[in-house]
């Protein structure tokens, strides 16, 4: 089945707590601190949502809503021919670093090649293999709406 793809750019505050939410504030100079890719299938809206140290899980974007995150910013990025299991498979495969990883790549690991794995990382990969998106920045969520937001016709794309 055909599922509309869509790139959603989060203050996710409540979920991320205040010490991480503010860190990443301060360090990025932005409120955007989750990326989201969104599957809009027929019956729901799924997003595969990425935890610190975890597994992703899959939860619809009516439960990451109603979890306190807040949509800032959302982008159509095409559409792509999908089942609930490819979505589910995205979710189990993606590896998930913790937020002390992220703060070490933030100061020094991007220097190093050194590549985390977070929201924001999932989204882009997905985009880019599957879509044939060829979007940079992967990383800081701000970065990434800026680039996705002056789409100077479709020059990542």
């Amino acid at each position: 089945m055909k599922a509309d793809i869509y790139l959603a750019f989060y203050d996710n505050t409540t979920g991320l707590g205040w010490f991480r939410s503010t860190l990443i504030k301060l360090l990025t100079r932005s409120k955007v601190n989750h990326v989201a890719l969104i599957f809009d299938l027929p019956f729901a809206s799924l997003t595969p949502m990425v935890l610190d140290g975890e597994r992703c899980r899959l939860l619809t974007t009516y439960i990451l809503e109603k979890k306190g995150a807040v949509l800032i910013y959302k982008k159509y990025m095409g559409s792509y021919d999908t089942c609930i299991e490819e979505v589910k498979k995205v979710t189990e495969t993606h590896k998930v670093s913790t937020w002390y990883k992220l703060i070490f790549w933030f100061f020094f690991g991007k220097f190093i090649k050194y590549k985390p794995h977070h929201c924001g990382t999932l989204a882009v990969d997905w985009l880019n293999s599957n879509l044939g998106y060829k979007l940079q920045n992967r990383n800081i969520p701000s970065l990434l709406l800026e680039e996705v937001q002056h789409d100077h016709s479709n020059d990542w794309r």
